[in-house]
């Protein structure tokens, strides 16, 4: 629960010096924060249901969630500028998914692989 939580104060804030220069303070931390929490928190609570968490899926769907953000809102004025923003937006998101998931950690794999190796099944050897 700490690691999530540090996951979603830390992660945005990369994302938010990345556009600190261009946006100015305000307009980068409403950014960061606002789009990670919408589509991150969602994205988190169904990959734990599936039990499917890991660096690639987090990566993949915080491309998909970021180029999906600019795409919707400027649905019906695709262009060539229209989709460099696209990708660029899913690049943060990726990088920001990623940044989350690393900070989170696997504790899926990390619970399966200690205790398989910590204790094993007893076996019951008498005589």
């Amino acid at each position: 629960m700490k690691r999530t939580l540090a996951g979603f104060l830390i992660a945005p804030l990369i994302t938010m010096l990345l556009f600190l220069d261009t946006a100015g303070f305000g307009l980068s931390f409403v950014m960061s924060y606002t789009i990670s929490y919408i589509f991150g928190i969602p994205c988190m609570i169904f990959l734990k249901r599936k039990k499917k968490e890991s660096h690639r899926l987090y990566s993949a769907l915080g491309f998909v969630f970021g180029a999906s953000y600019v795409i919707i809102i400027n649905l019906f004025y695709l262009d060539l500028q229209i989709i460099i923003a696209a990708f660029f937006f899913g690049a943060i998101g990726l990088l920001t998914a990623l940044c989350f998931s690393l900070i989170q950690g696997n504790k899926r794999i990390h619970s399966d692989e200690t205790q398989s190796t910590r204790h094993p099944k007893a076996t019951n050897t008498i005589g």
